[in-house]
């Protein structure tokens, strides 16, 4: 009988550790949701990353850019302008130093979830969905929102001034090699 009564401890035991186990993982995937959740809010509350979305989203559209000033008419020759890369880099009007500044912001916020991937803290199906849309648009997959020649500025822009965490978080949406990041 006592036999009987210590392996019931055991079994009970067991139960309770593996109970409490399981409570823990669903405490830990509730964090990391909520966590996810949060950063995503942040990131899209930012008004630099919607102005930047904005901008990728339409060909033309009226963008307040400038502090105290009328809402600029930014056109995909204006991104490219802005986004040029290498030697030609040098002189931008107030506009074109604006959205720079904009798409700045855009890409190191973007940056932040390719390291919380890295370091484990969130995987990248939890943020999948949110960037989805947006992931497809610089990798080319919608050519009538994006032209292949904004694209190619757009990646050589994220190359040349190291945004290599904003690349390798696209190429998770599209790991076949982008062809316009040279």
């Amino acid at each position: 009988m006592q036999t009987f009564i210590s392996f019931l401890g055991v079994v009970v035991g067991a139960l309770g550790a593996g109970f409490g186990l399981y409570q823990y993982r669903r405490n830990q995937i509730w964090r990391e949701t909520e966590f996810v959740a949060n950063q995503t809010k942040e990131f899209f509350a930012d008004d630099s990353v919607r102005k930047a979305l904005r901008i990728l989203d339409w060909e033309k559209r009226f963008i307040d850019l400038l502090a105290d000033k009328p809402p600029v008419f930014v056109t995909r020759d204006m991104l490219r302008e802005a986004l040029k890369h290498g030697p030609d880099a040098t002189k931008f009007t107030h506009e074109g130093a604006a959205i720079r500044d904009v798409f700045d912001t855009y890409f190191t916020r973007l940056e932040a979830f390719e390291q919380f991937i890295k370091a484990g803290v969130i995987e990248f199906r939890q943020i999948e969905p949110y960037q989805r849309y947006w992931a497809g648009i610089l990798a080319g997959q919608r050519p009538k929102i994006l032209d292949p020649e904004t694209i190619k500025v757009i990646w050589g822009f994220l190359h040349d001034y190291g945004y290599n965490d904003a690349m390798a978080l696209m190429k998770r949406y599209h790991p076949a090699p982008i062809q316009f990041a040279t």
